[in-house]
């Protein structure tokens, strides 16, 4: 009980002495034009999975440098910046000069505080004596107390350093970039959002999610209830693949986008009542609802593993694709030459590769989608429950 309550007493002690530590800190970075994210942003439950300085192991706190978020150590006054953010900072094609070029590097016993890979030391510029740390893997850069303004001054010179072609051809891949969906080439991912601002894009994926299992449910019981669901399920299932077509065409596209996402749910339950029908009218009733139940359960605790890990499951996007093309063929030629066995087989290797495919694309919802992607994370989640639960009924209702 003692040793507990010194505990608490510890970590209260260990707390106050970081906010003054924070609030002298704040009172330096001002002067260096760097405004630091007041302390009740960062003083939180989160507070102790942020960044640690490379150089001397203390907590790193956002702040903002020209409107762009950055990370700063209390400590030592230390400067992580991940890739692209010290371009746009001081209005430069890359983060360096040279990068893209042969460059010498000294590799450092430093790790990234991003990703954990190693630094190493390299010039800024072929024509200054100015060694900065950037990370091997993602291409972060880390700067000692000072060196960001260091590099203001050298970035005036940048022009010299590129040959007018070169900045061109940067500046034209830059604007190609910003066309591609920020699915896949985000220049703000929630990642980089401050921390009240990810929960609210999270609650709003989740909450939406919840609806259009409801409004599946609601086109699952018509279906049932009317007996259309296996006399127009042809045409239905046309239907649904062309409004889940159009509604990844228009997921940014607001109002737009939400009549697509709840149409296109309707239609798949509509369609789903076809399957369904099929176990109700033999009795079978109570194995949907057992399919149903596992099936949140499992969502669920995969959910949360990605979301308390915070791991990146993207390594798993090949793997997974490949797997589920494989799937595709193998199920249609299970159509014409298939028997149970092989039919209960499949469909449990299906429901292995469709929680892959939960921890992928939470993973992906959490690091790489942009803000205004909510209803494309709605819909790689929403057809990850609707194929784990077809393949769970398939697999508990064999005979």
């Amino acid at each position: 009980m003692a040793g507990r309550q010194g505990e608490r007493a510890w970590r209260k002690h260990d707390k106050q002495a970081l906010n003054h530590r924070i609030h002298t800190h704040d009172l330096i970075e001002a002067r260096r034009g760097i405004q630091i994210l007041p302390i009740r942003t960062r003083l939180n439950k989160d507070m102790y999975t942020t960044l640690a300085c490379p150089k001397c192991n203390s907590y790193m706190f956002p702040a903002l440098k020209r409107r762009v978020q950055i990370d700063c150590c209390a400590n030592c006054s230390g400067v992580w910046l991940d890739k692209g953010e010290l371009a746009t900072i001081y209005n430069t094609p890359l983060d360096m000069p040279r990068e893209g070029q042969e460059a010498v590097s000294e590799p450092t016993s430093y790790h990234c505080p991003r990703c954990g890979g190693a630094l190493s030391e390299q010039f800024y510029s072929s024509q200054d004596t100015l060694l900065v740390d950037v990370c091997e893997e993602c291409k972060g850069v880390y700067l000692d107390k000072g060196e960001l303004d260091k590099i203001r001054t050298l970035s005036q010179e940048v022009d010299s350093f590129f040959p007018p072609t070169y900045q061109d051809a940067i500046s034209q891949k830059a604007k190609k970039n910003e066309r591609l969906s920020s699915v896949y080439k985000t220049a703000k991912p929630v990642a980089k959002l401050p921390l009240n601002e990810r929960a609210i894009f999270i609650k709003k994926v989740y909450v939406l999610l919840i609806v259009t299992l409801i409004t599946t449910a609601i086109g699952a019981y018509v279906g049932i209830a009317s007996g259309l669901g296996l006399q127009w399920f042809l045409p239905a299932i046309i239907a649904e693949v062309v409004v889940f077509l159009a509604a990844l065409w228009q997921r940014r596209t607001p109002i737009v986008n939400m009549i697509l996402l709840f149409v296109y749910t309707s239609l798949s339950g509509f369609t789903m009542s076809a399957v369904l029908s099929k176990y109700l009218s033999t009795g079978h009733g109570a194995i949907v609802w057992q399919a149903a139940t596992l099936t949140a359960c499992v969502f669920t605790v995969l959910s949360m593993y990605v979301h308390l890990s915070k791991k990146d499951f993207s390594w798993m996007g090949g793997m997974l694709i490949t797997s589920l093309f494989l799937l595709v063929i193998t199920g249609i030629i299970l159509i014409f030459c298939g028997n149970s066995f092989s039919v209960f087989l499949w469909s449990a290797i299906s429901a292995l590769l469709f929680c892959g495919f939960i921890l992928y694309d939470t993973s992906r919802i959490i690091l790489k989608y942009d803000t205004n992607e909510v209803v494309a994370a709605v819909l790689d989640l929403y057809l990850d429950i609707v194929n784990l639960f077809l393949d769970l009924l398939r697999v508990m209702g064999r005979d």
